[in-house]
Parts: C-alpha cells; sequence; structure tokens
C-alpha cells in the first residue's frame, strides 16, 4: 500500500512540477501570469508524500531485516546448544542421518564419539555453575579443535557431547587416534578464577562400516554402553570401544 501511495505520488509529482517549473520559468522572464497557488499547494503535497513513502520504506526494511534476524536467531536455538554453540540432540539425528546416508552412497564409513566427562557434577558442586558452565565451553572448545573440520559435533547432554565424521573405512584406526588426542587434549588442566580443574573423559566409539545401522543406533550403542570407572573393559557391539582420561576428576584452588 505504501508503495502504490509513493508510485502515484511519484506520477503526480512528475505532472505537477512540471506545469509549475514552466509557469515559474515564464514568469521569471515576465512572458506569463503568477502561478496557481492550488498547482503549487498540489506540488508540495506530492514531495510530502514522496518523503513519506520513501522514509516508510526504510522503516519496514528494517522491521524486515530485524525479523529475519530474528527468526535466524530462533533457528538456531531450536538447533543448537546455547552454551556451545553444538547442535542439540534432535539436530545431530537429523544431521547425521543425512551424512550417515550419504557416507553409505560413496562407500565411506562414518564413525560416532561420544565424549563424557567424569564426575562433572562434583565440579558444579564445589564451585558453582558458572565454573562448570566456563568447563563445558573449554571441553566444547577443545573437541572443536582436535575433530576433523566437517564434523558434526553435538551436547547430548549436561556434561556428555558427541562427533560424527567419515573417514576412509581403509584406514580403521582414524576413529581412535582422533580418541585419543581428545583424552589427551582434555586431560590438561583447566584453569580459570583460582580454580584448577584436572578431569578425565571416557569415549565411546562406534563405526558404520561394522554393525550400525542407523546414527541413532551408533549413539545409542555408545551411550548405553558407555564406560563406568569401576568397569574398563572393551566391548564388542559396533565395534565400540573405550578410552579414558588418565587423570580422575579433582578440583582444587590454587
Amino acid at each position: 500500500m505504501t508503495g502504490a501511495a509513493t508510485g502515484a505520488a511519484i506520477l503526480l509529482f512528475v505532472g505537477t512540477g512540471g506545469t509549475v517549473l514552466v509557469k515559474a520559468l515564464a514568469h521569471l522572464h515576465g512572458s506569463g501570469a503568477a502561478i496557481d497557488r492550488t498547482l503549487i499547494a498540489t506540488m508540495l503535497l506530492n514531495v510530502s508524500l514522496i518523503l513519506f513513502g520513501w522514509f516508510r520504506y526504510r522503516a519496514l526494511a528494517v522491521e524486515l531485516s530485524d525479523l529475519t534476524e530474528a527468526g535466524r536467531r530462533a533457528q538456531a536455538l531450536a538447533q543448537r546448544d546455547p552454551l556451545t554453540g553444538f547442535l542439540n540432540r534432535r539436530s545431530l539425528s537429523e544431521e547425521g542421518a543425512t551424512l550417515f546416508a550419504s557416507t553409505r552412497r560413496r562407500g565411506e564409513a562414518m564413525a560416532m564419539l561420544t565424549i563424557d566427562i567424569d564426575h562433572f557434577k562434583s565440579v558444579n558442586d564445589l564451585h558453582g555453575y558458572a565454573i562448570g558452565d566456563l568447563l563445558l565451553a573449554y571441553v566444547a572448545e577443545t573437541i572443536a579443535a582436535i575433530a576433523p573440520s566437517t564434523s558434526l559435533l553435538a551436547r547430548l547432554g549436561a556434561d556428555e557431547f558427541a562427533c560424527a565424521f567419515v573417514f576412509d573405512s581403509a584406514h580403521r584406526s582414524v576413529a581412535d587416534r582422533i580418541a585419543e588426542r581428545l583424552v589427551a587434549g582434555l586431560a590438561l588442566p583447566f584453569r580459570t578464577n583460582g580454580v584448577d580443574i584436572h578431569m578425565g573423559v571416557s569415549i565411546g566409539i562406534a563405526r558404520s562400516d561394522v554393525d550400525c545401522t542407523s546414527v541413532d543406533l551408533a549413539v545409542a550403542q555408545c551411550r548405553y554402553r558407555a564406560p563406568r570407572r569401576e568397569d574398563r573393559r572393551a566391548w564388542a557391539p559396533c565395534l565400540v570401544r573405550q578410552f579414558h582420561g588418565t587423570l580422575a576428576e579433582t578440583a582444587r584452588r590454587t
């Protein structure tokens, strides 16, 4: 509606403005009568309508941009964990299923790693949730730095993460090496606000080239059979394996 009114005002301005301009030039040269005031008022009204339409158009453009950005933020919140920026569980299931299917079509394999922070609750109990959130963000940054750049990274729960990536099934040790690097990277002390936190992690691995027929099954196998501290044995289904950090999680003030 605003665009139509502005277009009509521009057309009227062209018509009345041309007439007013011709009469104004004639009047200046003394060869014409005075300009009709009604015509001048009409031209000024057209100018006002054009300016109104322009400013309204700009305002609508800003509103549309804000709505688009709000929609993007809402979509991101629906798909990602706000603390780490990783995918949430539902998004991992959806995007992982697509990745799983594409790897099979290309004759490749997909590995799924679940990373569980041992005794994370004690960090919250001893130092509060703010320190716990900083630790989770640090773990996410470490995982992102070590995992292959094309990996799907997700936060499955309070202290559990997942990493899915494609690899050449001819090199079956790739997933093991990445898990070992994650254990080594996450064994380094996390220091913040005068607190040192040494953590241990348990990592489960499932591979699509062995027995897992879907990404959800891969996650389920890793999570259901995730090793406890008192049970560090390996297991067979889907060639799931376990890795543990060498340090038990302790926290002390420096």
